[in-house]
């Protein structure tokens, strides 16, 4: 797996470089547009992260060219803010992925995870004002907590009331989102503890 961070500060792309480092095979770099659309036009990325404000230039911008010329590409942005408007900008643009730059380690890490296998992650800080109240995220939210807690999938279905197929369901998703075979590997992914 392939990644490529863009973004305008050295010490920031080589500080994710070091976080990333045990969960992707090949990790690019680029200072700013011109050298991130070299890069993207030279090898093939499974993943891209662009830095939303890229000194005078726009990291939303620069994600948008990269969607369109390369549909296929799962783009995620890093933003020193956690505005709405910007979240659902970075959405509509193809994004699938939104940490704000001040996040954990273990949620960068999530974060990329879930994006390079076309997930939707949304920094916890953004969620409430831009995802939260829907049903699905309430729902995953709910059964991850159970899995944290060390909760048997029959515990989740109760304290979540939820059928143990529903639950079943929703953890399959998950594995699937975060490119893992089971709970253990759910929880490891997610810097969980059982």
């Amino acid at each position: 797996m392939k990644i490529l961070l863009v973004d305008d500060h050295p010490v920031v792309r080589s500080g994710l470089a070091r976080v990333l480092r045990p969960y992707w095979e090949k990790i690019g770099e680029a200072g700013d547009l011109r050298e991130a659309l070299q890069l993207a036009a030279a090898e093939a990325w499974d993943l891209v992260v662009v830095d939303a404000m890229l000194g005078e230039a726009d990291g939303l911008e620069l994600a948008g060219k990269l969607r369109q010329l390369y549909p296929g590409l799962h783009l995620m942005i890093l933003s020193m803010h956690s505005d709405p408007g910007l979240v659902r900008r970075a959405v509509r643009l193809g994004v699938r992925a939104f940490v704000v730059k001040d996040a954990q380690p273990e949620e960068v890490v999530a974060a990329t995870l879930a994006a390079r296998f076309g997930c939707l992650y949304m920094d916890r800080r953004v969620a409430p004002s831009f995802l939260q109240g829907g049903a699905m995220e309430n729902r995953q939210d709910a059964i991850l907590d159970g899995l944290r807690r060390g909760l048997s999938n029959q515990e989740i279905a109760e304290s979540v009331h939820l059928s143990l197929s529903s639950v079943k369901m929703e953890l399959r998703s998950l594995f699937t989102c975060y490119g893992v075979k089971d709970r253990n590997g759910l929880l490891k992914i997610l810097n969980l503890q059982l």
